[in-house]
């Protein structure tokens, strides 16, 4: 179990700050634009698009039809969640808690779209020399965040405990 602490304290701070921006965000977003719409905020680099993704990371598995795909986006969405909130509470460093808890943000943040939605809201649209990238959230960019951080652990911290006071 986590006890409480300045740690904890601020991990659950970042949590339900990066998940309150993301939920405020795409509210704003569908509540402002239309399904499509796209509004230029640096010409010829980022925009705010509104597009709805019902599939995974970049896409990935939008096409299918199926009635059971969002279900299964749900049941395996909650099950992620599930070990990453287990995973929090035996790490010991805390910057693969922090890591996992922006991943928690983020997984929590598409859930939520997912099951009152029906789809994930994206719209950070970003070009580059004229060729658009993929349409993305703060949740995703949440998840991004985290697993770099992982990574970067990962690479130069491996074996050091770094452990939370």
């Amino acid at each position: 179990m986590l006890k409480y602490s300045k740690a904890n304290l601020s991990l659950l701070t970042v949590f339900v700050t990066t998940l309150a921006i993301d939920i405020i965000s795409k509210f704003i977003i569908s509540h402002k634009f239309l399904l499509g719409e796209s509004k230029s905020i640096i010409d010829n680099f980022f925009y705010l698009t509104y597009v709805l993704n019902t599939g995974v990371v970049f896409g990935f598995m939008a096409d299918i039809d199926n009635s059971y795909k969002r279900l299964f986006f749900i049941v395996v969405s909650l099950a992620i969640i599930a070990v990453i909130i287990y995973m929090i509470i035996k790490e010991k460093k805390y910057l693969v808690k922090l890591s996992l808890i922006l991943i928690l943000s983020g997984a929590f943040g598409n859930l939520i779209d997912r099951i009152f939605v029906g789809a994930v809201i994206d719209f950070l649209d970003f070009q580059f020399f004229g060729h658009g990238w993929y349409i993305f959230n703060i949740a995703d960019s949440c998840i991004t965040v985290g697993v770099t951080l992982m990574i970067i652990d990962l690479l130069f911290f491996k074996g050091k405990q770094h452990e939370q006071n």
